[in-house]
Order: structure tokens, then C-alpha cells, then sequence
């Protein structure tokens, strides 16, 4: 059951994953591992009180157990509570200062507060420790690029797509990292191959319709990719501008 409940998991079937650990527990009361994974798919579903239920039992029965910090400061981050969250990177770092995935999340919430060098210095540390760490190459290209760092950005950006060449998020922020070169054309590619691993990826159609719109003076594209972008987003806020910039310079 447990490891059934761990496939529905990783095939995003929270309930059925909920189910077989609950009837793993049930097994056998003592299976930590089948509460933390349990609080994981609560997580995963947003049920946070009863993920924190899972996660404190665990901890409550082994204070070394350094997966329930990771997981619970990945819940407290999920709700905003970064002193909560930090507290318990901290804490799994002390118990072991091997495990990657803490540095990475705590990278990640430094990166929230803008602390860009505090954010490397743990993503660093995370791929030191995983060299085939892909989403931290990505998290840390984009601290590179929201410093101005714009080699090692790209450096890592390309390191995450040797990695792992499929995804959509590394080629849309490497193509605003681009944008923001005045590399139009990189930019324009990136968009594309976002587009082309996530069909409903809505801001990278904003963006490259911004590319054919601006740079390419190609109208009926721009218009195209703006459609794609209301239809997967219909309250889009800014549609007003987009139609008001369509009139003005597709006039004819």
C-alpha cells in the first residue's frame, strides 16, 4: 500500500495516494514514512492543518526525522510563513548538512525576499552536493539574471536544459532574460520552445506576441498569440492594452 500510495502520488492521484497510506498506517502504526509521505499529498491537495498533523506526529516520534522539517518548512512556505520555514531548513540542515533539497529550499525563500546572494550561495551549495540538480541551476540563473549577471545566468540555464531539455520554464525566463538584452530573436526562440513543451503556457504566448508585435511588425502572429493567451486566461488584466496597442499598430 505504501508503495502503491507513493505512485498515485507521483501520478497526482492525491486522494488514492491518501487512501494507501492510510491503510498502510492502519497496517502498521509505526510506518513514519507513510505519515510523512501522507502529509505530503495533504500538502499537495492544500489541506495544510492535516499535513501538519502528519508532520508534527512524525517529529513528535523521531526529532531526527529531517525529511518532516524539509516537508513541513515546504508547507510553511507554501503559506507564507517564512520564519517558520527557515526554522525548519535550519533545523534539517543541523541534523544533516548533506541533504540538497533543504539548501535548495531555503535558496528559494531567500530568493523571495530578494537576498539574490544569500539565494546563490545555497543553490551553489545544492548543486555541489547534486551536480544534476536541475531546478537549482534554473532558480540560480534567475537570481543571475535579477542581478545582472547575465553570463552565469545563461551558463545555468543551458546546464538546466542539458539536464533536463523539456522544460517550458527554463526556456520562457532564459527568453526574458533575453528581452531584457534586447536579444529579440534568442528571446523569440525561447518563447517558442515554451510553447512548444507547455501548449498553455499563457506568458509565453504574451511575450512572443510582444516580439512578432513589436520587433516583427507581424500583425496577424501577434494577434494569434494574443487570442491563445485570452482564451487560457480570460480575465486577463491587461487585455484592454493589448487591444488598444493592436489598434495602434495594426491599423491598417
Amino acid at each position: 500500500y505504501y508503495n502503491r500510495g507513493k505512485v498515485y502520488r507521483a501520478l497526482e492521484e492525491y486522494k488514492l495516494a491518501i487512501s494507501d497510506y492510510d491503510t498502510a498506517i492502519e497496517i502498521d502504526p509505526d510506518d513514519l514514512d507513510a505519515y510523512n509521505n501522507r502529509g505530503n499529498a495533504y500538502r499537495d491537495l492544500g489541506e495544510y492543518d492535516l499535513a501538519f498533523e502528519d508532520f508534527n506526529y512524525v517529529l513528535e516520534q523521531d526529532p531526527e526525522y529531517i525529511n518532516a522539517y524539509n516537508n513541513r518548512g515546504n508547507t510553511y512556505l507554501d503559506l507564507g510563513e517564512y520564519d517558520l520555514a527557515m526554522a525548519d531548513y535550519n533545523t534539517a540542515i543541523e541534523i544533516d548538512d548533506e541533504f540538497a533539497d533543504v539548501y535548495y529550499n531555503r535558496g528559494n525563500i531567500y530568493y523571495d525576499l530578494a537576498e539574490y546572494d544569500l539565494s546563490i550561495a545555497d543553490y551553489t551549495t545544492a548543486i555541489e552536493l547534486d551536480d544534476q540538480y536541475a531546478d537549482a541551476y534554473y532558480n540560480r540563473g534567475n537570481a543571475y539574471a535579477d542581478t545582472q549577471q547575465y553570463d552565469l545566468a545563461f551558463a545555468d540555464y543551458a546546464t538546466a536544459l542539458e539536464i533536463d531539455p523539456e522544460d517550458a520554464d527554463v526556456y520562457y525566463n532564459r527568453g526574458v532574460t533575453y528581452d531584457e538584452i534586447e536579444e529579440y530573436d534568442l528571446a523569440f526562440e525561447d518563447y517558442t520552445m515554451a510553447i512548444t513543451f507547455d501548449p498553455e503556457y499563457d506568458l509565453a504566448y504574451l511575450n512572443r506576441g510582444i516580439t512578432y508585435l513589436y520587433s516583427y511588425e507581424q500583425c496577424d502572429l501577434a494577434r494569434a498569440d494574443f487570442d491563445m493567451l485570452l482564451e487560457l486566461v480570460p480575465d486577463f488584466e491587461q487585455a484592454d492594452v493589448i487591444d488598444s496597442e493592436l489598434a495602434k499598430y495594426c491599423s491598417d
